[in-house]
């Protein structure tokens, strides 16, 4: 993921990215960081306002890179977020941007009713239907933690985690006994 200066000219931008990137045979993964944790529709239509802009630089790079339109931005369990997003894909994709496009959920990326409720109609909303969706998993998302206690090198290397928790910190409603986990609600 790369934090994009959108201050800077576009073409030192795409030729950083081509050359510390794609060069090196990553995929990059381009965003605008300036709405993160922002919810209201302007925020993300100048956001939009800049991608297009600059279309005739980061168009080149369609096929080597994933637009990542606005990290974190959008309302928590919101048709906001589904309109907004509809209506950005598509300038986007008239703007020339052909390649994967990816969407953060709101509420800081960490809203997973966003995803459940609207993905599919921003997917279908695209043209191209060439739209992958990102949870962000921390802070607010998980409540479960455990830190490491000790690690055990060997065959196998044992790590131990130092936790109050009832259950297991990464599948909270597996007991050790069955095989209960069913997803994101459960890990939520």
């Amino acid at each position: 993921r790369w934090v994009i200066d959108f201050t800077r000219p576009a073409t030192t931008n795409v030729r950083e990215v081509r050359a510390q990137g794609i060069a090196r045979g990553l995929v990059p993964i381009v965003g605008n960081w300036t709405g993160t944790c922002k919810a209201d529709a302007g925020s993300l239509q100048s956001i939009v306002s800049t991608w297009v802009s600059q279309a005739s630089e980061w168009t080149s790079l369609n096929r080597y890179m994933i637009v990542n339109i606005a990290n974190e931005w959008g309302p928590p369990n919101s048709p906001v977020w589904r309109d907004s997003y509809i209506s950005a894909i598509a300038k986007l994709r008239s703007a020339g941007y052909k390649g994967p496009i990816l969407v953060d959920s709101g509420g800081c990326g960490q809203d997973d009713m966003d995803l459940q409720l609207y993905s599919g109609a921003v997917f279908n909303g695209d043209p191209e239907h060439n739209v992958m969706f990102a949870l962000h998993l921390y802070g607010g998302t998980n409540d479960y933690s455990a830190s490491i206690k000790n690690i055990k090198k060997g065959n196998p290397t044992v790590i131990t985690l130092t936790s109050d928790a009832l259950t297991h910190p990464f599948a909270p409603r597996y007991n050790g006994s069955n095989n209960s986990y069913s997803g994101i609600t459960a890990y939520q």
